[in-house]
């Protein structure tokens, strides 16, 4: 035994070997709540919109946002150091691609995102994670003592931000979708789960002669009327208010769920598919619009949203897998599998 303050060799040998890179590393994840507060009061704040007529210096962007100026530059020089924005000498910011995606109405905009990771209802989740882990329910239920949807029922300003979060998630989807998958065969489309149309929007105005009906809560399915209204083809659209967990609109012959089973436990989501296979003639189709979870310890974006699907909703990615199992006790046969450019894939499956 070592006597005295003299560290033994064993701890001397363990201390010359520790991997700086590995250090530098694990630091950098660590510092992980830094960076993602930094995002989300900057996109809070409309720092992105401010800069989109070119670079702003530090004391402009506090005047124009009411911030103190001093505290306002420890924010926005981390997301220069993390790529978000551009910093010159005299502390003047500007966008980089990255932080040009924060901003309001561009396609592809995270700003509705990065405002909710950050937002002290969703960080109260996160601060119960560990619970999850240990009784595999949602964290947010744990802080909260509710689901996430029911607390978006009680708080609007809330329930805007992450509707227009999953807009946006749609958006970005949509290309890739319209691609990769041939609508054109069916006469009526049902997007279930449907948001704020995004999705029906581009794809009647594909395909003029179909017809579509857009099922979601009513409070988010009245607010879709204004974006086919946008679109030219509101006049084509039924849009029907209702829960999915219990009844599906009949009558189409397609059916769409995109980014929807995610959120809900394997319980919850055979009631989704099974209300679909109620709702569906026998030749129609269901598609399944998500991201499989690969094999493998390679990075994936569906690793990281499967805990936050853990996190708010006690929900889950899926492997393909998985999801065959569930569309094959839902009473569906899968008949094909589409990947897309854009990573996610498309689930094809048939009413058994």
């Amino acid at each position: 035994m070592t006597t005295g303050s003299q560290p033994s060799p064993t701890q001397v040998q363990g201390l010359q070997h520790v991997d700086p890179q590995a250090t530098a590393r694990l630091r950098h994840l660590l510092f992980g709540a830094e960076i993602l507060q930094a995002i989300s009061v900057a996109a809070s704040l409309g720092v992105p919109d401010l800069l989109a007529d070119g670079p702003r210096s530090y004391t402009e962007l506090a005047e124009a946002t009411g911030t103190d100026a001093q505290t306002l530059l420890r924010v926005l020089r981390v997301l220069a150091a993390e790529g978000v924005l551009t910093q010159d000498e005299n502390d003047c910011f500007g966008l980089t691609p990255v932080g040009n995606l924060l901003r309001t109405g561009v396609t592809g905009s995270q700003r509705a995102s990065a405002i909710m990771k950050g937002s002290p209802y969703e960080w109260a989740a996160w601060g119960a994670f560990r619970r999850s882990v240990d009784d595999g329910g949602a964290a947010f239920r744990h802080a909260h003592g509710i689901g996430l949807f029911q607390y978006l029922d009680g708080h609007p300003d809330a329930a805007e931000v992450f509707n227009d979060m999953m807009t946006g998630i749609t958006g970005a989807k949509c290309g890739a979708i319209l691609g990769s998958y041939d609508f054109s065969w069916a006469g009526t489309y049902a997007d279930v789960g449907g948001g704020h149309g995004i999705l029906m929007a581009r794809v009647l105005a594909a395909h003029p002669g179909m017809k579509g009906i857009l099922f979601d809560l009513p409070s988010v399915a009245d607010a879709a009327r204004e974006q086919l209204d946008g679109a030219g083809v509101s006049d084509r659209c039924r849009v029907v208010g209702g829960s999915f967990l219990e009844t599906v609109p009949p009558g189409a012959d397609l059916y769409s769920l995109v980014s929807v089973l995610l959120n809900w436990t394997d319980q919850d989501a055979q009631r989704i598919l099974r209300a679909c296979h109620a709702a569906m003639r026998g030749n129609g189709r269901l598609l399944v619009v998500d991201w499989l979870v690969p094999p493998g310890g390679e990075p994936h974006p569906s690793k990281y949203v499967d805990l936050q699907m853990l996190a708010l909703f006690g929900g889950r990615q899926r492997t393909e897998q998985e999801h065959r199992v569930l569309l094959t006790e839902s009473g569906f046969e899968v008949t094909r599998v589409t990947d897309t450019r854009s990573g996610f894939s498309l689930i094809e499956a048939v009413p058994r």
